[in-house]
């Protein structure tokens, strides 16, 4: 009887190892997804700042030509008195 009692018991832990791995695997699957997820996040926040920086950083010389362009072509649309 001892017998057969230790080998259910023996059973029994066994499988509960056996869940216990599976558990503990499902919860590193799913750090390693958030981590994917925040690194996905990461990046698109960053390409954004870099875009929005590189729309506001206008090179002095290339604002002056667009200045002078646009006075250009206000000057030949206004009409000379």
């Amino acid at each position: 009887m001892a017998k057969k009692n230790k080998e259910k018991y023996m059973e029994e832990m066994e499988a509960y190892k056996q869940m216990k791995e599976e558990e503990a695997e499902n919860v590193r699957k799913e750090g390693e997804e958030q981590m994917k997820l925040q690194k996905q996040e990461a990046m698109q926040m960053l390409k954004k700042k870099e875009k929005t920086e590189n729309i506001i950083k206008v090179p002095n010389d290339a604002s002056f030509s667009i200045s002078q362009i646009l006075y250009k072509q206000l000057k030949s649309h206004v009409p000379e008195s």
